[in-house]
């Protein structure tokens, strides 16, 4: 069903829900002054989308400390978040129609009142809040579609025109409650144990090769002249390859490419962690070479440096956006459409070489011939 389909049906449904119980909800102005004492947060989605939420759930936690605090988030992040420090209670949800009506009775059973809305599938998201009867929801975007606009049950939304980065305009949003906008820095949810997968006496360059959209991926080849720049004179280099299990055929596309001299100093950890051990993994690097994805966002958060690719997505609005001397992005102009509707691979034009001096430059790589004769 179209989405417009779908906003237009739960629209309809909140009219006949807000008749029949007159949910109420208050009034903008009002958010700043009042003290909520229970308080649910939506992040349904992907990793990267949870945290670029972290910001913003370290200040609700700081503007409402007495309160409880509870996060839906999507079952592949559960392991992430279950001592999570801002938060009190988890519960799983994929923010798509399946259980909406258990979510909604579990706000209700808590007796929520601020719904804060930072990233799920609209409607059911605003669907939950209304009928689990949140007397306030926030969300970040204003959806308006034809003649049926959900933004009408809402008590305050993003601006439409903002145009920098994700975590500030979710900061932003917040700001009708009184929380601080100006501290960016993502939250790592869990403990991280950094030692876990380093090897003394090794620089370990983690690649990720894989990405949520397959027009945001770097070649596989580049990735494989990369590797072998970087290993060429220098034995103390480990190539590791992150990823999940969904991402196999590229790992085996990069294994079947290098070189056998190469392959010496790879290791794979596609597919063989989970979320908590991913988080050990980026930890142990000391640099990342990856996409605009998840892992470019954990790496931000633990502070591991990172070199990231884009061309398909916007680096000033989904970027590393701290530490700046920690992070190189190479930016390439958006794919535009050919005459004879092909797509231009910009992500293609970033070329192994250039990706190689900046770790050289960046990270100090030198030839170990090179640091002989100095």
């Amino acid at each position: 069903m179209a989405k417009k389909n779908k906003i237009a049906i739960a629209n309809g449904l909140i009219w006949i829900f807000q008749a029949l119980f007159g949910a109420r909800r208050l009034k903008p102005e009002l958010l700043p002054e009042h003290e909520f004492k229970r308080i649910a947060v939506f992040s349904t989605t992907a990793l990267g989308d949870l945290m670029f939420n972290t910001p913003a759930i370290h200040q609700l936690r700081l503007r409402y400390p007495q309160a409880k605090l509870i996060l839906f988030v999507h079952r592949k992040y559960l392991q992430m978040v279950e001592h999570y420090p801002d938060v009190d209670q988890v519960y799983e949800w994929d923010g798509r129609i399946n259980d909406l009506l258990g979510v909604a009775r579990q706000l209700r059973q808590n007796k929520v009142e601020l719904a804060v809305i930072l990233h799920s599938r609209a409607p059911y998201d605003v669907l939950c809040a209304v009928f689990g009867r949140c007397t306030a929801i926030l969300r970040d975007d204003s959806y308006v579609n034809g003649e049926v606009p959900l933004h009408r049950w809402l008590t305050a939304t993003s601006k439409s025109d903002f145009g920098g980065h994700v975590i500030q305009r979710k900061l932003d949003l917040l700001s009708v409650l009184g929380c601080r906008t100006d501290q960016t820095e993502m939250q790592v949810p869990c403990p991280v144990d950094r030692s876990r997968y380093t090897q003394p006496g090794t620089i370990r360059i983690g690649f990720q090769m894989g990405a949520s959209k397959p027009d945001r991926r770097w070649p596989v080849a580049h990735f494989a002249c990369l590797a072998a720049m970087l290993t060429h004179e220098r034995p103390d280099i480990r190539i590791i390859l992150l990823g999940t299990a969904q991402e196999h055929e590229i790992e085996q596309a990069f294994l079947s490419t290098v070189e056998p001299g190469v392959l010496a100093q790879v290791e794979s950890l596609v597919g063989k962690t989970s979320i908590r051990d991913a988080l050990d993994a980026v930890a142990s690097l000391n640099v990342l070479v990856t996409p605009d994805t998840g892992p470019l966002h954990l790496a931000v958060a633990l502070k591991v440096p990172t070199v990231s690719l884009f061309a398909n997505a916007n680096a000033a609005e989904t970027g590393p956006y701290q530490d700046a001397g920690l992070h190189r992005i190479i930016q390439r102009p958006p794919a535009e459409k050919k005459e004879d509707r092909e797509v231009e691979d910009e992500m293609e034009k970033i070329r192994p070489e250039q990706v190689f001096g900046l770790l050289v430059e960046f990270c100090g790589l030198i030839p170990e011939q090179q640091k002989r004769v100095i």
